[in-house]
């Protein structure tokens, strides 16, 4: 009976995970396929100009398997920067299929570009905190 309501629990949260993800941002890339991307909007705020988020990158690109990348990203409000904390890279869409890399150490802060796809998650980010 326990192992029931343990299975039952963890379906329900593993259910609210998947459908946590808000699309934020998408780009096409030739006639067929393109980089959608994701955010929880769980956002945890680290100071109160810092933003950690969870993002999911989802491509189709033609000519090539479809991959997926879930990223934890520090965003800085103030300073318009963005750090990736850490990432793995999947081999099928939406985070599933096999991790074909694996990335846990912080990388450099860098500035966020106008117009591109981490300043739309950079505004995310910094609205939702």
């Amino acid at each position: 009976m326990n192992k029931i309501v343990l299975i039952l629990l963890l379906a329900a949260v593993s259910g609210n995970a998947v459908a946590e993800w808000v699309k934020v941002t998408a780009s096409n890339v030739g006639i067929s396929g393109g980089i959608t991307v994701y955010a929880d909007p769980n956002i945890v705020p680290k100071y109160s100009h810092r933003v950690k988020m969870w993002e999911m990158h989802d491509s189709r690109l033609p000519n090539s398997s479809n991959t997926s990348s879930k990223k934890r990203v520090e965003y800085d409000c103030t300073k318009k920067q963005a750090r990736q904390l850490q990432a793995t890279y999947y081999f099928g869409s939406m985070g599933k299929g096999g991790i074909f890399m694996n990335i846990a150490e912080p990388g450099q802060w860098e500035a966020v570009l106008p117009g591109t796809e981490n300043q739309e998650m950079l505004n995310f980010a910094c609205k939702n905190r």
